[in-house]
Parts: C-alpha cells; sequence; structure tokens
C-alpha cells in the first residue's frame, strides 16, 4: 500500500542586511529596532557601536577643565567658568567679572564687609581680628565647625577657641550660573548678555592687548563729577568758532541765522561771496569723559550742571537725543597729569558761545556719556551685523548693530550702515535664533519673524507662522547643509527657509524637553531630557533620515569642528570630544527588534534566526528572543577573538510574536538578520 506523499509546510525567509536606525513606534519598519543604546550608523548601511568618547585637556592650546562655554570661526574660543577668555592658549583673564561681594556677622549680630585687597580678604570682627586668606577651593571654613555654601551673602562666623587666624576658601566663579553665548564677527567675539568683546586674532597670537581697543565691555558709562568742563561751539576737527546768533547775516564768520523755527549755522565763502550752511559741532572738554569711546560711537549725554556763567539750560539741551560722535580722544596720560585729563569728544550740535563749568563735589554736579547696547533674548551675526530680539517689560522689538561695528546699536544718521530697530506685533518670548541662507531667524513657540538684510539699509521682516523653537531648546537649532534642524513642542523639525517639516516620527510619542544640540559631519546631535528628567542622546543621519540612540549624555555648551563634536554636559565642567576615538572598547551597547513576524491574518511563525556580525577582539555579543511579551531568553553568548564574521543560528519555538535582542560591550559590526518563518494552522499550540 503506498502512502501519499505530504508537502513540507512552505517557508518563507527574510534577510535584513540594511538596517534603518531606531524606530520607537507600534510598527516597527523591518530593519529598524524600536529600541537601542550606544549604537551608530556611521557605517550605514551596517549598524555599528558607536565610538567611545574621550576626554580633551586642551583644545587648540587652550585649558578646558572647567568650562562655560565655547565656539569658533577658524579660532576656538573657550570661556571658563571663572569669567577668563582663551583663544590659541592665551588669555585674558576675569574679562568676566564673577567676583562675589562677601560679608559675615560678628557675635553680636553686625554685618561687617569684607575688604577687598586683591588674594587677601580681612574681615575686623569682635574682639579679635581675622584674617582672610585667598585659594581656589570652593568652600568657606567656619572655624571648627565644618564647612559652609558660598553661594548665600552674609555667613555666620564665629571665634574660633584655640586661634585667631581664621583661614576662608573663596571660590572665583561668575555671578550667575548662566551659560553665555559667543558671538563671532570677523575677528572678534563677543559675549552675551553680558556684553563683552575681544580681538581673537591678537589674542591668538599671544600679541599685546589694549583694554578698551582689543577688549572691554560694549557698554560704556563715564561719569565726572571733579574738574573744568568745557562746551564750545566748533568744526568737525574741534576748531573753535566764535559764532554770532542774529535774525541779520554779520561781516564774516559764522552766523547763526535765527530768522526761521529751526537756527541754520552759515559759514562766510570770500571765494563766492556769499553764506553757504555749515554743520556745527560740539567740543565737550571733561576729564575722564572719553575713556572707552571712539569716533563714530553713538552716546547719550546726562547729567546737572550748577555755572555762575549761566547756559545751563542751553548746555543741557544737549542731553536730548543720542549723538555719533566725530572724534574722541581719550588721554594716556604722563608723569606731570593723570590718565584721561585732557580728554574731550566731539559730536553734532549747536551752541551760542563757549561755556566752562567747574564741576565740585559740594555744588553736586556731574556729567556722564554713556554707550548702551539693549538687552536681547538672543544674538546672532548675519551680513556683518549683529542681530537680537527682545520681549518682556513692555518691549517687544528686534534690533541690528551698525554695519561692522558691534558696539553700537543707536546710530541712525540716515545711512545704509545704520543701527537697526524694529517693533513687533505678533506676541509671545522668543525661544530661540539662528541664521539661514543669510537671514536671521528669530523663534517663538508658534511663529518665526524672518529678517531680510538689505545692502542699501531697507531691511524687511515678516511673520510666519509654524511651529517654531520650544521654550528651553534655543541651543538645538543647527544648521547642517542648507536645513536648519530645531526642537519644536511637536518634535524636530527641518527647515529649508519656506515652512518646517517634521522628521522625528522614529522617536515615537515620548515627550522630551530642554534640547542641546551640535553637528556632526552629516549628522544631527541632539540631547535632550525625558519625562523623568533623564538625558536621552540621539543623532539623526540627515541624508538617510534615520535616527539614532547612542547614549544617555546631557550636552550644556557644544562646539562642532567637522567630523569632531566637543561638548560639556555641566556648567563648569570638562570637556569631551566625539569622533577622535577609532575604537570602541568598553562601551556597553544593546538593540531590540521590534515584531519579527508581520502583522497578517495568515498564521505564521518563526522557525529559525540567523544573527551574522563581526566582532572585534575582547568584544562580547549576547542573544536573547522573547516570546509572546514575555521575559527574555538567552539563546548564545559570542565572544570575538578574530575580525571575522560570526554566524549564529537560533532555533525558535512556536508563537505569534517573536522579539530579538542583542547587547554586549565593545566594537560590533551587524552585517544582517535573517529568519525564516512557515505557515500554522489557526490553533498556536
Amino acid at each position: 500500500m503506498r502512502y501519499p506523499k505530504l508537502k513540507p509546510a512552505a517557508q518563507r525567509r527574510t534577510l535584513i542586511d540594511s538596517f534603518r536606525g531606531y524606530e520607537h513606534t507600534p510598527s516597527v519598519a523591518p530593519g529598524a529596532f524600536y529600541d537601542m543604546q550606544n549604537l551608530s550608523g556611521a557605517n550605514a548601511p551596517l549598524l555599528r557601536v558607536r565610538r567611545r568618547h574621550t576626554e580633551v585637556q586642551t583644545l587648540d592650546g587652550n585649558p578646558v577643565s572647567s568650562i562655560n562655554t565655547l565656539g569658533g570661526r577658524g579660532a576656538v574660543a573657550v570661556l571658563d567658568n571663572y569669567g577668563t577668555l582663551w583663544c590659541g592658549g592665551h588669555a585674558i583673564p576675569r574679562l568676566l567679572d564673577g567676583r562675589m561681594a562677601l560679608s559675615a556677622r560678628d557675635g553680636e549680630n553686625r554685618v561687617v564687609d569684607i575688604a577687598d585687597e586683591d588674594a587677601v580678604y580681612a574681615i575686623l570682627v569682635t574682639p579679635g581680628s581675622y584674617r582672610f586668606r585667598y585659594d581656589a577651593a570652593a568652600v568657606l571654613w567656619r572655624g571648627q565647625e565644618g564647612q559652609g555654601n558660598l553661594a548665600g551673602d552674609v555667613f555666620d562666623l564665629e571665634q574660633p577657641a584655640d586661634e585667631t587666624e581664621l583661614r576662608v576658601s573663596y571660590s572665583y566663579t561668575l555671578r550667575r550660573s548662566l551659560l553665555r553665548e559667543l558671538v563671532f564677527l570677523g575677528s572678534w567675539v563677543c559675549i552675551f548678555p553680558d556684553g563683552k568683546y575681544a580681538n581673537t586674532v591678537k589674542l591668538r597670537a599671544g600679541s599685546e592687548l589694549i583694554p578698551d581697543e582689543d577688549y572691554g565691555s560694549i557698554a560704556v558709562t563715564n561719569s565726572c563729577s571733579r574738574g573744568g568742563t568745557v562746551f564750545e561751539p566748533c568744526g568737525a576737527d574741534g576748531t573753535p568758532w566764535n559764532v554770532t546768533w542774529s535774525d541779520r547775516a554779520p561781516a564774516g564768520g559764522y552766523w547763526v541765522d535765527t530768522t526761521e523755527a529751526q537756527p541754520t549755522v552759515r559759514v562766510w565763502s570770500q571765494s563766492q561771496s556769499l553764506w553757504l550752511e555749515a554743520s556745527p559741532y560740539v567740543k565737550c572738554a571733561v576729564p575722564g569723559i572719553a575713556a572707552g569711546l571712539r569716533a563714530g560711537d553713538c552716546v547719550s549725554l546726562s547729567g546737572r550742571l550748577d555755572s555762575t556763567q549761566g547756559g545751563e539750560d542751553e548746555v543741557e539741551a544737549l542731553w536730548c537725543g543720542d549723538h555719533v560722535l566725530t572724534e574722541a580722544y581719550h588721554d594716556p596720560g604722563a608723569s606731570n597729569r593723570d590718565e584721561g585729563t585732557n580728554d574731550y569728544l566731539i559730536f553734532p550740535g549747536i551752541l551760542s558761545q563757549r561755556f566752562e563749568i567747574e564741576m565740585t563735589w559740594h555744588d553736586q554736579s556731574w556729567l556722564s556719556a554713556a554707550r548702551s547696547f539693549p538687552e536681547m533674548d538672543f544674538v546672532v551675526e548675519a551680513g556683518n551685523r549683529l542681530w537680537g530680539c527682545r520681549f518682556g517689560s513692555g518691549v517687544n522689538e528686534l534690533y541690528g548693530s551698525k554695519l561692522g561695528d558691534f558696539r553700537n546699536w543707536y546710530a541712525f544718521e540716515g545711512l545704509s550702515t545704520d543701527s537697526y530697530r524694529v517693533v513687533r506685533g505678533h506676541d509671545g518670548p522668543y525661544t530661540g535664533a539662528a541664521v539661514l541662507d543669510g537671514c536671521p531667524l528669530f523663534f517663538r513657540a508658534d511663529s518665526l519673524e524672518k529678517i531680510f538684510p538689505s545692502a542699501t539699509g531697507s531691511h524687511s521682516v515678516v511673520t510666519v507662522s509654524l511651529e517654531g523653537i520650544e521654550q528651553g531648546s534655543a541651543k538645538s537649532a543647527v544648521v547642517i547643509r542648507d536645513r536648519l534642524y530645531y526642537k519644536s513642542a511637536g518634535g524636530i523639525y527641518c527647515y529649508n527657509g519656506t515652512l518646517p517639516v517634521l522628521v522625528s516620527r522614529a522617536l515615537g510619542d515620548v515627550p522630551y524637553h530642554w534640547a542641546v544640540a551640535g553637528a556632526l559631519g552629516r549628522r544631527y546631535c541632539i540631547s535632550m531630557s525625558g519625562p523623568d528628567g533623564s538625558p536621552w542622546w540621539f543623532v539623526l543621519d540627515t541624508e538617510t533620515g534615520y535616527w539614532y540612540r547612542e547614549d544617555l549624555r546631557r550636552f550644556r555648551a557644544v562646539y562642532s569642528d567637522g567630523d569632531q563634536l566637543y561638548y560639556s554636559s555641566e556648567l563648569g565642567g570638562g570637556l569631551s570630544c566625539i569622533g577622535s576615538a577609532e575604537d570602541s572598547q568598553n562601551v556597553v551597547w544593546w538593540a531590540e527588534t521590534g515584531e519579527l513576524i508581520p502583522r497578517s491574518p495568515l498564521h505564521r511563525y518563526v522557525t529559525r534566526i540567523l544573527v551574522k556580525a563581526k566582532l572585534w577582539q575582547d568584544s562580547t555579543m549576547r542573544i536573547l528572543v522573547s516570546y509572546d511579551g514575555g521575559p527574555w531568553e538567552l539563546k548564545g553568548e559570542l565572544r570575538g577573538s578574530l575580525r571575522r564574521s560570526v554566524t549564529f543560528p537560533i532555533l525558535s519555538r512556536r508563537s505569534d510574536r517573536v522579539r530579538l535582542r542583542l547587547e554586549g560591550t565593545g566594537d560590533m559590526e551587524l552585517h544582517s538578520l535573517s529568519w525564516l518563518t512557515e505557515a500554522g494552522s489557526d490553533v498556536s499550540e
């Protein structure tokens, strides 16, 4: 008797040799992983363990042990948490003054100030005298009672029982734990919100730097209350004028024509035998008035003057409005005179005569000349200008500095090089800023203010409603290959100048916040805080559109330099580098697939799984399988000894759902995953 020949169950092989990275969604595409850590797409389409991060001791010759922020264009500038700016291994000490005013209480609860004597702090405490010595520690010793915190303004000190000298450790740090912003304009770097600047070319070369010329503060206020003050009409070069105010022309010289509502200054031309209009100027000579100022600066004058000569009202009329200086001279001083003795300023204005005023402490006279800049939320550079924005305290404005001059923000002379200021009507705080295609972009959470700079000075602004940068994620805005990537409340978007496109669907519905990002070649690296506050670091390959979750790292300050990315994880911390190491030694990694069997009305199950990978010396890989949502079951472990590919077969039991987990330590390159599925009946077991 012959039995019928049975046909074997049809089998289907699925091969994945091109991996799609991270896809944390309910339905994971073939080749993608539902979850992963420390895996990279640098060798795409293969999947490989990321390179280890290396700690950096110096960067471009600069120490990086205590970083606040860093950046650069060619030359790298580093601002440490002590307020010192470094470039090329050279420093400007304490460019940002961070010294805190300390005080203490004596035994009778009286506040006693600590005197500042460079490195020594002294305080008189009843009944004895105690000296405070400076060192670079971060704690305040309180006699024999341990240590205190420098965060407060007042410290309770008790008299030590066995000694008369109390030693105090004092930490010199910035006043606020605030991440500064470095903005570069040519050879200059500006630090906001402090408003400091420095010449990076001279600093990097180790040249001697001149205060107020090569480094200093954008905002300058010179208040003078001592010495003689002279205001006199003059020409643009400072030559004194003897002017005549009249409604009738004098015989010659300079004439202030008062026949019209607005007086006009005229000068007699001998060659043409007629009166020509002249531009009047005022020379203001006050000791110390010109320190830190220069020709072209826009300053405002204020003060209170008392004079027996009279004319205070005419002089104080100059307080109205800002003045662009034609000339500013600061006397460097000499052996026979103090610095600033012969200072003077020349600016457009009109006076009837020369006024001399002697300022003394008794009559409370004073005069101030100030160059200022607006308080801004974010600042960027575009078209040889700095651009900024501000919202709050009744202000909703955009600003632009004078062309090529970061020091002046209020210079309005009717020229194409003028500063820029415009009021906006769209409500809401600004959340971030960037520059794309030469246009400054200032984001709100739901809109964008886009400035179109003009060479003629007629700049224009348009408001676009779109998904803007999320509050707290201003540092997520990064330009990669003419595309701007940023974190919004709805995810991560790519903006090409028209409308943004969501590119983070693969990250799922997990809410992330407080994003900081940088560029690593074509890859967009972003660190975000998860729902529980823990850091999550993702990488987007902007060419393939695939995401990878590489580590649990937090970015505070980020600097991109081609195929290397430098970051610090905390304010005042050290610096690490991504891209400099060539190995993955001791890097712990893992990856979990989605369901290997696609959702289908046909009943199929996995019968065999093959994993093909390359393991490096001393690397390990463990393979685990989960059936029907159950626990992970270990199926095998591999250890690399040679740089060759290995194939690991897994016999799978019958189940509706199968997931695979790969985990290990050290370098690994995943070449392919494949599995066989077989048709089954309606009964699963």
